[in-house]
């Protein structure tokens, strides 16, 4: 082959690959960078979760639990289906899984509150993932008081979709639990204050066969998820989920910190361990 046959064929090829760049490579990088900042922003609602990507949801939460947890045991069931209206479902957050077993459990569309990482999750790929799943950002690195976080997910309630909220914030591989955050109660509360009717939080206690505990906590919380992926044969030991009765935001006490205790009280009190 000629040198300038060669050079031809370069030029050609070159040009070929400019124009697939330009006119499909650039412009889906584009589209994913910009749906990527949109949906890790707080604040930000995606369109409602469909029936598509709740079965993806739960195809994800049966492998994932099947890996990590294996037999969910619940308990209660009747509970959740019996609330009359949209509703805040708030347990402890003992285990990384827990984010798998609650959809098999409420086995429904609702929408999770998640930190602003697990969008950002290589380049953005976590977004799409999580996105259609019905995720959305509980805080970013703007910190406001959590006030768009609680604007956000208000406004799930008081569309009709129900809510999926862990007060603890962050788990800690073990059964006891961390201080809660008040954004459950006051979330609920402003729910049925727009609303002009009751919104009802659904209590329940999940509590697995064995922890990783202190050990694992001493490693950055990535590095936790990792090791109990690679180390599930050790904890693979199921979980027993509680479901108490629903409570409706008119029970609480008005005061924010009373009733967060009250919610905690609540949650406690389902504790397989101790129920009798």
């Amino acid at each position: 082959m000629s040198i300038s046959t060669t050079i031809a064929i370069a030029a050609v090829s070159l040009v070929a690959l400019t124009f697939i760049w330009r006119s499909h490579v650039s412009p889906r990088l584009k589209r994913w960078k910009e749906y990527t900042k949109q949906i890790a922003t707080c604040g930000y609602l995606a369109p409602a979760p469909t029936d598509k990507g709740l079965r993806s949801l739960q195809r994800f939460s049966r492998f994932m639990t099947f890996l990590q947890v294996g037999k969910i045991d619940v308990v209660g069931r009747e509970n959740l289906d019996a609330v009359p209206g949209p509703f805040m479902y708030s347990s402890n957050h003992p285990f990384g899984v827990d984010v798998a077993v609650i959809p098999l459990v409420i086995n429904r569309k609702a929408r999770y509150m998640a930190h602003e990482t697990v969008f950002t999750f290589a380049w953005g790929l976590g977004a799409h993932i999580v996105g259609p799943w019905g995720a959305f950002v509980a805080h970013d690195s703007i910190r406001d008081n959590g006030v768009r976080a609680r604007a956000a997910a208000t406004r799930v309630l008081t569309t009709g979709q129900n809510l999926v909220l862990l007060p603890e914030g962050l788990t800690n591989m073990e059964p006891t639990m961390l201080p809660f955050k008040d954004g459950a109660v006051r979330i609920i509360k402003q729910a049925a204050k727009e609303l002009g009717h009751d919104v009802w939080i659904i209590p329940a206690f999940m509590r697995y066969g064995k922890y990783p505990k202190g050990w694992i906590q001493k490693f950055p919380r990535p590095i936790q998820y990792m090791l109990t992926m690679l180390l599930f044969p050790l904890f693979r030991r199921g979980v027993k989920v509680v479901i108490g009765k629903p409570i409706p935001a008119s029970a609480f006490a008005a005061d924010d910190a009373e009733a967060t205790l009250e919610l905690r009280a609540a949650i406690e009190a389902l504790d397989p361990k101790t129920v009798k």
